[in-house]
Order: C-alpha cells, then structure tokens, then sequence
C-alpha cells in the first residue's frame, strides 16, 4: 500500500525531474538563439570597424567597439547557460542559477567600460574640433552599413525576445534589449554619418556627437541590466506579490494553523521560497512531515517547475 506521503514524495521529486528536463531543453533553444547570434554580431562588428575607419567614421567605429561588446556578451552566455540549468546537487543545492545571474553582471559590467570608453573619445574628438582640427568626412558606405546593421540588430531583438520568453531566461530577454538599444543608438550614428557625408564640413561635428549618444545609449541599458543582477546576487527578495501569493498558497493547505515566515530569494530561473508554518503541538512527525510536503508540493503547483520550496514546521503557541 503507498502511503499519502509517498505519494507527496513522488510528486516533488517529478516536479524537480520535470524541471531538469525542461531545463536541458531550455538550455539547447538558448544556446542556438544565443550562437545565431554570436555569428550575426561578429559579422556587424568587423563590418562597422573596417568601414568606420576606412570611410572616416567616428561613430561607427564606436559602433564597432559595441558590437565586439555584443560579440564578447554573447561568448560568456554561451559558457554560462549551459551551466546556469543545471538542477541542484550535492556541491549546489539551490542549482546553478546564479551563474547566469553573474553572467548577466558580467556582460552589464562590459558595457559601462565600453559606454564610458567610447564617451571618452567623442568628447576627445569634440574638444579637437573646438581647437580647430579639421574632421574627416564619412564615406557613403558608412551609411549604407549603418541601415544594414540597424536591421540586423532589430531582427536580433524580436528572435533574442521570442527565444528568451519561451526558454525562461531573463538574460536572454536582457539581451534582446540589449539589441533594441543597439539598433536605437545606430539611429543616432545614421544621423551623425548620413548629415556629415551629405551636408558639407560643417556638419560633420555630428558624427562624434552620434559616438556620445551611442554611449549614453549603452550606459543605460547597462545600468538597467546591472541593477537587478546585482539585487540578486545579493539575495534580494522576490517581488511581494511571489510572497504573497506563496502565502495564500500555503496557509490553504490542510493541516497548516498559521504561516510564520516566507522568504524569498531567485536564484537564476528558479525562485527559491523559505516558509515556515504552525501546526498544533499534539501533530505528530510524520503528520508534520506530510504537511511540511504538501505545503511544497503546493507552490509547486502553484510557481511551475522552476521553484525550489523549503517549509519548516514550528509548534504553534497554545
């Protein structure tokens, strides 16, 4: 005869090998959205640098610089988020999320290095100008390459988009907007290169313009990607809604007085919750235990498979 909680047992355990498989899926749509786009960005930044230098094009080649930042981004998720579905073991017994959080971290932090280096030389290549040096004007190619790189970046969003929300990953999805303000700041560099190449000398001042805006455009995705990363890395709590609905769920199951606590943290994809319930003093331990696994099993109904529940039972006060 199988016994309640066993049965309870069993249904955990599923959850957690439905996730590992989900996980090896999720892990292989990741890894050729993320390989698609390693080529593409590749292909852009030798395209945007050599153009950028041989057409006398500030801006693209800052352009350039941003695409080997992509292409850079793109190698550490490729090395990551293989590791970062990896489910709990005996070294790591929440799983591995947090490699893809530190991932995230890594790539947001190569972007404001970049963002603050490209600043640096149009402002640089400003105070020339002001001096009097005289600017070079941009070849036609560079805005030719230019529209053909703000298609390939927009393309790039919506597939990075899709993949991401369909694999899970909030990196993946990070980095489709990444792509969004990449093809944004190639905005500015069309204008910077198209007005100096069409208009004459006096226009060209805007092509080093366009670099600063391309890096004011990096530094803000930058620090809008960086800030989440680093709030889960340092153990930030899940939104009060996850809390709050983690709460209704376990006080809703049977045997369960009150609900003392609910923590919360995410580690990578998974959301990890810390509750601990009242139960009568006069429940004996297996009683409790099945509460304790009841209590999980719903949150996992509840949060999907990539929730890693923990309920502690304490005796409630007479």
């Amino acid at each position: 005869m199988i016994k309640k909680s066993d049965k309870i047992h069993h249904a955990h355990c599923h959850g957690v090998a439905v996730a590992d498989v989900m996980g090896h899926t999720n892990a292989r749509k990741i890894r050729r959205a993320v390989g698609i786009g390693c080529i593409v960005n590749a292909v852009l930044m030798v395209l945007k640098m050599v153009t950028g230098h041989y057409g006398h094009s500030d801006a693209l080649v800052a352009d350039g610089f941003h695409s080997l930042n992509d292409f850079a981004a793109d190698l550490i998720m490729l090395m990551f988020v293989g590791i970062s579905f990896r489910g709990p073991d005996s070294r790591y017994s929440y799983g591995y999320g947090k490699f893809e959080t530190f991932s995230t971290f890594l790539m947001s932090s190569f972007l404001i290095i970049v963002s603050l280096i490209i600043g640096y030389e149009g402002i640089e290549s400003l105070v020339g100008y002001s001096r009097g040096m005289e600017l070079e004007q941009p070849d036609i190619w560079t805005v030719i390459v230019v529209l053909f790189a703000m298609a390939a970046k927009e393309g790039l969003y919506h597939f990075y988009s899709s993949a991401g929300k369909k694999a899970g990953s909030k990196a993946l999805v990070a980095n489709a907007w990444h792509h969004r303000s990449d093809a944004l700041a190639s905005l500015a560099t069309l204008i910077g290169v198209s007005f100096s190449q069409l208009f004459g000398p006096a226009f060209r001042v805007l092509d080093p313009v366009a670099s600063i805006l391309i890096a004011v455009f990096i530094l803000v995705a930058a620090c809008r990607m960086i800030a989440p990363a680093f709030g889960e890395l340092m153990e930030c709590s899940l939104p009060e809604s996850d809390s709050r609905k983690a709460r209704e769920c376990v006080e809703n199951t049977a045997g369960v007085d009150s609900v003392a606590h609910v923590r919360s943290r995410r580690n990578g994809h998974y959301k990890v919750f810390d509750v601990g319930v009242c139960v009568s003093p006069d429940v004996s331990v297996k009683r409790a235990a099945e509460i304790a696994l009841a209590a999980e099993k719903s949150l996992n109904d509840e949060f999907g498979p990539y929730v890693l529940p923990s309920v502690s039972i304490i005796p409630a006060e007479e």
